[in-house]
């Protein structure tokens, strides 16, 4: 049996700690993730729980996050969620690499649990 899932402990009290520009208004908004939170990334999707993992704050089922990987091993229609290594930036988001065919990172908002894009959505990728 393969390793399914990864998990990811976050702590964005840390990361608020460090990053002076998010104030009580930025997290009263809807939607905004405060405090600790676990980061769980498997088979069915992404799910952000509280500390304790009691209380599910964010579901993204596996078909948003997932990837088709039909015709890599024959047969019908497949999802792969095979995340292998995740991590946060501390700040703004968070990295999640996933194997499909060949290796991409997925990339998650650290406020709201939202996907992001990848990479080149995050940064700009023109040069002066």
């Amino acid at each position: 049996m393969k390793l399914s899932s990864a998990v990811f402990a976050l702590s964005t009290t840390m990361a608020a700690a460090m990053n002076t520009g998010k104030d009580a208004f930025h997290y009263s908004r809807p939607g905004m993730l405060d405090g600790a939170n676990m980061w769980v990334f498997g088979g069915q999707g992404m799910q952000i729980f509280g500390p304790d993992g009691s209380e599910s704050k964010v579901t993204t089922p596996k078909e948003e996050i997932c990837h088709n990987v039909t015709g890599y091993r024959g047969g019908g229609m497949e999802l792969s969620c095979s995340f292998y290594d995740i991590v946060s930036d501390g700040k703004k988001y968070v990295w999640a690499a996933v194997s499909r065919g060949v290796s991409k990172i997925d990339v998650f908002d650290i406020d709201t649990g939202a996907t992001v894009g990848t990479p080149r959505d995050v940064h700009d990728t023109k040069r002066p």
